[in-house]
């Protein structure tokens, strides 16, 4: 089993308990935007056509309690030129963000990027729950981020932070 597309191979059988723990542990939904899929986006620019290179539902875990959940799913966009960015379908509707170079300064409970000031929304643990396709990072279902989401009225700011790397991104 492909750890990042889970593609399966039968191997004729020998392995045939195995392939049905995998079956059982690996539930997800399929993505509405298919792995492979292009389409044109006007993501902070120009319209540019963008390719669905990785999937993944990821759920918030209130409070370290996983029986509080809100769930959102992440399409990994790839342009040639443009590099990566995010389209995120959650129940607030959908948004995109792409990453950034640099770190936003710190405001009291807010930030400053570019000198924009974003108001924080939510501090939140996240989890992946189910991921599909490839990413530029290493990136396994279970795996659990600290985030902090802040807004203004014009846009999103995101940081994202695993043990190894804090990540921040911005878009709308």
């Amino acid at each position: 089993v492909c750890g990042q597309c889970q593609a399966v191979v039968d191997i004729s059988k020998g392995v045939g308990g195995e392939l049905a723990h995998y079956a059982q542990e690996n539930t997800g939904a399929q993505p509405q935007i298919p792995l492979g899929r292009s389409g044109t986006l006007a993501l902070g620019g120009p319209p540019l056509p963008w390719q669905v290179v990785g999937y993944a539902e990821r759920c918030e875990i209130a409070s370290g309690d996983d029986d509080e959940q809100s769930f959102w799913r992440e399409y990994l966009l790839y342009h040639r030129t443009e590099g990566f960015a995010f389209l995120v379908d959650s129940e607030d509707g959908w948004s995109w963000t792409a990453p950034i170079t640099g770190v936003p300064e710190r405001a009291g409970n807010a930030v400053k990027y570019q000198g924009v000031l974003y108001r924080k929304l939510y501090d939140y643990v996240g989890k992946a729950t189910y991921v599909l396709g490839e990413f530029y990072w290493p990136v396994q279902r279970g795996q659990k981020t600290a985030n902090r989401d802040y807004a203004n009225a014009g846009g999103l700011l995101s940081m994202e932070q695993t043990p190894g790397e804090i990540t921040w991104s911005c878009g709308s």
